[in-house]
């Protein structure tokens, strides 16, 4: 499996990559631009993302925007399982960003029970439309 983070919280970033990467390869961001510009690159490689897990508050460009534009990117493609991740974030961001066409979200601090939930529900192509 393929996995794209976009979290800028380092500490963060790690546990969610030490977690992410028994179940196989993990490009970390610390943007929600750089994460955009490695999921266009991928589209183009064809090297696609299984899965991508996305901070809700990042520096420029918050989670629920990052979001709408990999749905814009993916232009009716492979959708790819998208969850949020936070620690700060309300029901009504994780609203905005389900609306926004993120599949799951996870709160902080992360529990690997939970992680490993979102892949098997990928797996079982539950977010496919």
């Amino acid at each position: 499996m393929k996995f794209l983070v976009v979290e800028d919280n380092i500490p963060a970033q790690n546990l969610l990559h030490k977690i992410l990467i028994e179940f196989g390869e993990v490009e970390l961001c610390a943007t929600a631009e750089d994460g955009l510009a490695n999921f266009s690159e991928s589209l183009k490689s064809e090297s696609l993302y299984d899965m991508i897990f996305v901070d809700f508050e990042l520096p420029g460009m918050n989670g629920d925007k990052f979001v709408e534009e990999i749905r814009k990117l993916e232009k009716g493609g492979k959708r790819t399982p998208i969850s949020i991740t936070s620690g700060v974030a309300d029901e009504k961001d994780i609203e905005s960003c389900n609306k926004c066409g993120a599949d799951w979200s996870i709160h902080k601090p992360y529990i690997q029970s939970e992680i490993v939930e979102f892949i098997q529900a990928c797996n079982a192509n539950k977010f496919q439309k």
